[in-house]
């Protein structure tokens, strides 16, 4: 069995990655505009199966 890299399609975040993601999502920087992690899977769950294409340059910004 092989184990698949880190940036494959599929591939699961750890629980350390996911925590790292929550804070840096949760950073200054952002100025509370980002998503907290579970918005930001919603929001790209629904873009991968929702009924109509939306292209990245409409979701990406």
């Amino acid at each position: 069995m092989t184990d698949k890299p880190a940036c494959a399609p599929g591939a699961d975040l750890s629980n350390d990655e996911r925590l790292a993601l929550d804070d840096f999502l949760a950073s200054p920087r952002f100025n509370e505009r980002a998503m907290d992690l579970a918005t930001l899977e919603g929001f790209l769950t629904a873009i991968a199966i929702g009924p109509d294409i939306v292209m990245p340059s409409r979701w990406i910004p």
